[in-house]
C-alpha cells in the first residue's frame, strides 16, 4: 500500500476559514476630520524637491559638511540631502557664471574653519 504525504499545511498567507471583516465608522468623515496643520511661514521650506531621483549617471563624492551648515539647509529644503547639495551647487554655479568677466572672489580656507 503506497501511503501519500503531503507537505501542504496552512500557512501566514493562508485562511483555515473565511473571516468577515465589517468597519463602523462613528461620525460622517465631512464631520469628522480636524483640520490641516498650518505650518508658519517662518518654518515652511523655501524649497521643496518632489519625486524620487535618479542615481543613474551620478557619482559618489565624499562631502564633509559641518552639522549646522547642514542644520540650516535642511530648515530650508525639503528633499534629500544630496539632491540639495546638488541643486545648491547648480544655482551656485549659475550665480558665478553671471559675474562680470575678470571678477575673482578670494577666499581664505582659514576663514571656513
Amino acid at each position: 500500500m503506497k501511503k501519500t504525504i503531503s507537505f501542504a499545511s496552512a500557512n501566514f498567507y493562508t485562511l483555515a476559514k473565511p473571516v468577515k471583516v465589517s468597519i463602523a465608522i462613528a461620525k460622517p468623515l465631512e464631520e469628522g476630520l480636524a483640520p490641516l496643520p498650518a505650518q508658519s511661514e517662518a518654518t515652511r521650506p523655501r524649497v521643496v524637491i518632489t519625486g524620487r531621483g535618479k542615481t543613474a549617471g551620478r557619482v559618489s563624492n565624499l562631502v564633509r559638511l559641518r552639522p549646522d551648515v547642514v542644520s540650516e539647509i535642511k530648515s530650508l529644503v525639503d528633499g534629500p540631502l544630496y539632491l540639495t547639495i546638488e541643486l545648491a551647487l547648480r544655482h551656485y554655479a549659475r550665480d558665478l557664471r553671471a559675474r562680470p568677466a575678470g571678477d575673482v572672489e578670494m577666499v581664505q580656507a582659514s576663514d571656513l574653519g
